[in-house]
Order: C-alpha cells, then structure tokens, then sequence
C-alpha cells in the first residue's frame, strides 16, 4: 500500500516541478521503482572520443617537431664533425711545422674547377678533397689516384713524391 500511495503521490507531483526532490529520496527497496516511474537522470558520459582525437593530433604535432629537431640536429652533428676533421688536420700541419712551397697540378690545365696538390716544406704532397658532406686534407703516399674534378684523371705518385 505504501508502494501504491507513493507512485500516486510522485505522479501528481510531477508536474509541480519537485520531481528532482522526490528521486533523491527514492532509495533501498524503493529505488528500482522509483527509477521505473520516474526515469532518472542519465550520468553525463565524456566525449572519448573527441578527446582521443585531441590526444592523437597532439601526438602527432608532437612526433612531427621531434623528428624536425632530430633532423636539425643530425645536419648540425654532420657540419661539426666535418669541421673536426677540417681542424685536425690543420693542427697536425701546423704542429709539423709543414708549410706549402709549391702546387703540382697532376692532369695539366683543364676545363671548369681544376685539382691541385700542394708540394710541401718536407717534401710530401698535400691534397685536398671532399667525400659527400666531408672535407679532408691528407698527405698523399706512393700510389695511384684519381682527382674528383670535372677530368677524373688517374695519377702517379712515385717513391720519390713525383707526380706523374
């Protein structure tokens, strides 16, 4: 009976607006009732998947400047290590005592950016040349070699350090 009087009295309620007052007192035995007749409020679920979106683009955005940094930072660790190589040699030059006498130009005039070695204080030929992004300045020993410019000519260079 308690039951009955109940529903009646939620039902002439409703439409006085105290609808709200009476679920909060449903409760116990009387809650699946309650939320039967009177419907209940649904819990505001949160938008996942929208802040999944969010989550992935940021991300993204994210991976994006990391691979640029690590990009910029690989070209800047190319550059100082090419720049090593370069100060190296000078310093074993100069440590040495070396000093260039004389240029020895192995293919003869050519077209365009022309090679030449460099005949040094000792005796010894210097040359220089780049590999890609990399720059050397060695002491050549016998052997034979190819310049890198535009005539890609082999030469000589003899026990005595003649060029041929």
């Amino acid at each position: 009976m308690k039951t009955i009087t109940l529903i009646l009295m939620m039902i002439f309620l409703s439409g006085c607006g105290i609808m709200e007052a009476a679920t909060q007192g449903c409760g116990g035995d009387l809650d699946p009732l309650c939320d039967a007749f009177l419907g209940h409020d649904p819990v505001e679920q949160p938008d996942y998947e929208s802040r999944l979106e969010e989550l992935t683009a940021s991300i993204e955005t994210l991976r994006d400047e990391y691979e640029a940094a690590m990009f910029e930072a690989n070209e800047e660790d190319d550059r100082l290590e090419s720049l090593i190589h370069d100060l190296e040699a000078r310093v074993a030059t100069l440590e040495s005592g070396l000093r260039v006498v004389g240029f020895v130009d192995p293919c003869g005039d050519g077209p365009g950016f022309d090679e030449v070695l460099m005949r040094m204080s000792d005796g010894s030929l210097m040359a220089y040349f780049e590999s890609g992004k990399y720059r050397f300045l060695t002491i050549l020993a016998p052997g034979v070699y190819r310049t890198t410019d535009s005539q890609k000519c082999k030469f000589r260079v003899t026990n005595d350090m003649e060029v041929l």
